[in-house]
């Protein structure tokens, strides 16, 4: 008897450990769990945008005076390309082409006719941008470069010339942008030596209405 209830339990024992290996074998695999792919950082930024310039100043020297006179409103057209070199701050080229750009009336009062120049620059552009709210950000830039005033006849105007300015810039999607701001560009533009009038400049306030992608 009492070797038949050692094989009883022995069986009873043995079933038990079958069916628990069963019920192991049979549970699902663990699904591994996968991190999210990162977002993708878009670092190059291309933008155009309209660029009126107004309330500005055309300096130029008639006979043996230098006047600082009213500038016509000059409109422009402004092309940057720009790469985040580290999250905020970008570097990169803001070439603009101003129209129209001449004095309001002739400062003289002798009846000279006025020329009116066409006025390319040549910027740099380092912007730093923070993002204050999800989708929209706050900026500032400086632009330092090269401008040529070209004349309807005659020589250029040629010089160093410096813009600063600060907007907002609104996404409007996963890569397109529209962006608003303002500032200040000042021109130290001369005429060759050997010209009677060597300083001819611009100093402007500027606007800036555009938009842009970002990659």
């Amino acid at each position: 008897m009492r070797k038949a209830r050692f094989t009883l339990v022995g069986l009873v024992g043995l079933t038990s450990v079958a069916f628990a290996a069963t019920a192991r074998a049979q549970d699902p695999m663990p699904v591994a769990q996968t991190a999210p792919p990162p977002a993708t950082t878009k670092r190059l930024e291309i933008g155009l945008a309209f660029l009126p310039m107004a309330k500005g100043t055309f300096t130029a020297a008639y006979g043996p005076d230098v006047i600082d006179a009213d500038a016509k409103f000059a409109p422009g057209y402004l092309l940057t390309i720009g790469y985040e070199v580290i999250p905020g701050l970008s570097v990169g080229v803001a070439p603009q082409w101003l129209t129209q750009v001449q004095s309001k009336t002739d400062p003289t009062d002798s009846g000279t006719p006025i020329t009116t120049w066409t006025e390319y620059d040549l910027l740099a552009r380092i912007a730093y941008g923070y993002r204050f709210v999800e989708a929209t950000k706050v900026y500032a830039e400086v632009l330092p470069g090269y401008s040529i005033m070209k004349p309807e006849f005659g020589h250029a105007s040629k010089g160093f010339v410096v813009a600063f300015g600060a907007g907002l810039a609104f996404d409007m999607g996963d890569h397109a942008f529209a962006n608003l701001g303002v500032g200040y560009q000042k021109g130290f533009q001369n005429l060759p030596a050997t010209d009677l009038s060597a300083q001819t400049r611009t100093s402007y306030y500027r606007f800036a209405i555009g938009g842009g992608v970002r990659f």
